[in-house]
């Protein structure tokens, strides 16, 4: 299909294509909350296409992406925390609320149902219509820069920031938006979560538009920037991963020894450090999350120094708090409880995300899950010649086990989301 007026293109098929293609996977990663479940619609298109007009290809697609095997390994880790920890758990005594299994559930289950459907769509639609690698990366990267633009658009207009409000507060996380503080200082932006799991996906977009850059066209370095500022006024943890992105870019152009590329990524760098002052001389209109910003700033450079805590709202301080690092009883700990410690009755909250699992699936488990991760990204990076995905599979797993000390970083979140994706990419192509 091409749409032309009188002699001129002005879109190619291929360009449809990635407008819709863009779309579709703004609403995969972030799921904005237009209606109640957007992922799930999206879910469901995705399965009876793949039950109609890929029916032929899509099995192979998923063994060759490799997200046969992850859902295998989701399937065996869930078995186990029924047959081993659930039944300790009732010997114990220590069943919790019955929300909190649900939330579990919900968490796990929703984001391998979305992802291994979804992503097998993406990658038969275009394997038929051979597009390679690059055509679903960039589509990435456009949804990571639409979420972007409405991050942006919130910050200037508060009427704007208030119409996304009134949907997420509708159609998400119903609680976050009657916390005045909350929708003052942050939720910049249109998803279904704006916390810290948001940060990691824009981070790593941005980051692997970063390096797209580098290799490749230099307007991804400028888009990278662009994105970044999504993190930056929703969630600090995000910045430090597009700093990891940097970083090993950095190391990735000098390990290489290109002379060329080396210029490029330094001009690069210092472009950033410009467009960095400039964002935060613009942030400064809003005084209450400049204040946010330079909190954590101060908070990291404190606790870097040894220095003490700076009161109930430093990060650091929150974070490495002895009660956040409880974990379960000996031998407890080897097998799991079968539950974390997000809202679970009677026991004290803990946003670290090795905590978490370690009570849900012991070191058992956790082994199992941990291993998997590592091993799509170390296989990935070994069986591929496209230097993107020898980059990806290194930054993806940088991010996540760093991330994962602030948060648990698997579950339906844009995060969870963008890893597997470009995972599932790089495994096809390569395979």
């Amino acid at each position: 299909m091409i749409i032309t007026l009188g002699e001129k293109v002005l879109l190619t098929r291929e360009k449809i294509d990635k407008i819709s293609c863009s779309l579709y996977l703004f609403v995969l990663v972030f799921a904005p909350p237009l209606i109640p479940y957007p992922h799930l619609f999206l879910t469901i298109f995705s399965f009876l296409a793949l039950a109609t007009t890929y029916r032929g290809t899509a099995w192979r697609i998923v063994k060759k992406s490799g997200i046969y095997n992850w859902v295998m390994v989701m399937v065996l880790l869930v078995l186990y925390t029924v047959c081993v920890p659930l039944p300790v758990s009732m010997i114990c005594g220590d069943i919790v609320n019955l929300s909190h299994y649900i939330s579990v559930i919900n968490r796990y289950g929703v984001l391998v149902v979305a992802v291994s459907v979804c992503a097998t769509y993406l990658l038969c639609m275009a394997e038929k219509k051979r597009y390679s690698y690059d055509f679903l990366i960039e589509c990435l990267i456009n949804a990571g820069l639409i979420e972007s633009c409405c991050s942006i658009l919130a910050f200037l207009s508060p009427k704007i920031k208030s119409l996304f409000i009134f949907f997420m507060g509708r159609f998400s996380e119903s609680y976050l938006y009657t916390n005045t503080w909350y929708i003052t200082v942050r939720a910049y932006g249109f998803a279904s979560t704006l916390v810290d799991v948001f940060g990691l996906g824009i981070g790593i977009i941005a980051g692997v538009c970063f390096f797209y850059g580098i290799i490749g066209k230099k307007r991804y370095i400028i888009e990278s920037l662009i994105i970044a500022v999504a993190t930056l006024l929703n969630s600090r943890t995000g910045v430090l991963v597009y700093a990891i992105a940097v970083a090993l870019s950095i190391a990735y152009v000098v390990f290489k020894g290109n002379p060329k590329m080396v210029l490029t990524t330094f001009a690069a760098i210092g472009l950033l450090a410009v467009g960095a002052l400039l964002v935060l001389e613009i942030m400064k209109t809003n005084e209450y999350t400049t204040g946010w910003v330079q909190a954590g700033v101060s908070s990291i450079t404190n606790f870097l120094h040894g220095g003490k805590s700076q009161g109930d709202n430093d990060a650091m301080a929150l974070l490495f708090r002895d009660d956040y690092w409880n974990y379960p009883p000996f031998p407890r700990i080897l097998v799991g409880t079968g539950h974390s410690l997000y809202g679970a009755n009677g026991y004290i909250h803990s946003d670290v995300g090795y905590v978490n699992e370690l009570w849900l699936f012991g070191v058992f488990g956790c082994t199992l899950l941990y291993g998997s991760i590592a091993e799509m990204c170390i296989r990935l990076k070994k069986k591929t010649q496209i230097s993107m995905f020898k980059y990806a599979a290194v930054f993806i797993m940088a991010a996540y086990f760093f991330f994962n000390i602030k948060g648990a970083a698997l579950g339906y979140n844009p995060g969870a989301v963008a890893m597997f994706l470009i995972i599932f990419i790089g495994k096809w192509q390569t395979e």
